[in-house]
């Protein structure tokens, strides 16, 4: 009985310990998880969007997937600029970097090669993640090339 006792008791206490080692460590961050498994999520179907064999409305889905998720990062920290950047980057990079080395077979599926066919709103999508993103991080080397 004394044994059931003494275990109790050191239960009790690591159990209470794990509580005050949790409140001494400060409340978790829901913002900024939030933010990375936003940012993971947009990551993941950006890249899926480069795979081979993808139809148009496949890859057109996956990016708007991709700058869905990169939005719900930047509505979960507003000052973190990196979000807009990736929503310009992703844009651009499938439907505007056409003839790019680096541009995968998919970008060309988005493509508008026929400048009468000029896609107005991603391009002003571009622009405005860009102008977010340099607004809130001016010194980043990215803009300064």
């Amino acid at each position: 009985m004394k044994r059931v006792l003494v275990l109790l008791l050191v239960a009790s206490t690591a159990q209470a310990n794990v509580w005050q080692r949790a409140i001494d460590r400060g409340s978790p961050d829901p913002a900024q998880d939030v933010y990375d498994s936003e940012m993971k999520t947009g990551d993941d179907m950006a890249e899926q969007a480069t795979a081979k064999g993808l139809s148009f409305k496949a890859v057109r889905i996956l990016v708007e997937h991709a700058v869905m998720s990169y939005r719900n990062a930047a509505n979960a920290k507003p000052n973190a600029g990196e979000p807009y950047y990736r929503i310009g980057r992703v844009l651009y990079s499938f439907y505007f970097d056409c003839d790019s080395s680096v541009s995968t077979s998919n970008a060309s599926l988005l493509c508008m090669r026929d400048i009468a066919l000029f896609d107005r709103k991603h391009a002003q999508e571009i622009i405005d993640a860009w102008d977010a993103f340099e607004a809130r991080a001016p010194l980043d080397p990215r803009f300064t090339a």
